[in-house]
């Protein structure tokens, strides 16, 4: 279906336009026609559709058409624009720096599978229904870390099982753990990160536990069988969030 409005798109745009031209060039000619239709049914046109009023109005009409058309051809062209001033700003922000919890350090952000709303410069923007994931699955012992930041909430990821960062719900600077072999161990206080601003955030996950790391703090750490582990990292937003992604890497953890 997808594939099908977007063949349609473009004919239905320059039909739409030409209907526009038309309405503008020879409003008299239409008025006429709708004028025998009206009659045809018995009934007298309204006034905002007779004479000068009716051209005026089949004016403002095609003029709204137009400027719409306008818009919808710009937009593509205008969020470009603001992902490339986005991504520029934004290389010139601070990323906190910490030591890596594991060796030899492999990107995955390029290979992500799923949705996103854009993707710019090596950075993927998540909107609402928007999700990713990565295309391997991984086992126990493996550590991950992301960049990411919120405007505002639902910073959601995690291997066999995901963290919620600034929860939308009461008590929302809870730390949620939902799924895997530690769901529902939540953390009181725990969940806050600042809106707007890069968080490093380091998954450690054992055979026996996991444990996370915001901006090198230790915000959970729980025992767990998770020796069976066979599980993607994904990452997601919910409600009204817009989350931004820079980086996630994997590694081996260390010790």
């Amino acid at each position: 279906m997808d594939k099908l409005f977007s063949r349609l798109k473009k004919p239905f745009s320059a039909a739409l336009g030409v209907g526009a031209l038309m309405l503008y060039i020879a409003p008299r000619d239409l008025l006429s026609t709708i004028d025998g239709w009206i009659h045809l049914w018995g009934h007298e046109p309204p006034t905002w559709l007779s004479g000068e009023h009716g051209e005026v109005t089949l004016r403002l009409i095609s003029v709204t058409i137009a400027a719409i058309l306008i818009v919808s051809f710009l937009w593509p062209l205008l969020d470009h624009f603001r992902l490339a001033l986005m991504a520029t700003t934004e290389k010139n922000e601070k990323i906190p720096q910490f030591t890596y919890p594991f060796s030899n350090p492999k990107q995955l952000l390029n290979g992500m599978l799923g949705t996103w709303s854009a993707r710019k410069m090596g950075m993927i923007e998540l909107r609402q229904s928007d999700s990713i994931q990565t295309k391997e699955q991984f086992s126990a012992p493996v550590a991950f870390r992301l960049i990411a930041k919120t405007n505002s909430s639902n910073l959601r990821f995690g291997c066999a099982g995901f963290f919620i960062l600034n929860w939308e719900s009461h008590p929302w600077d809870d730390l949620r753990i939902d799924g895997g072999p530690v769901g529902g161990k939540h953390k009181a206080n725990s969940g806050l990160i600042p809106y707007n601003e890069w968080v490093v955030c380091d998954v450690i996950i054992t055979t026996n536990s996991m444990t996370l790391y915001i901006n090198g703090d230790k915000r959970f750490s729980e025992l767990g069988d998770f020796s069976q582990t066979n599980a993607p990292f994904i990452i997601f937003p919910a409600g009204h969030a817009t989350l931004h992604i820079k980086s996630l890497e994997t590694g081996i953890p260390l010790g």
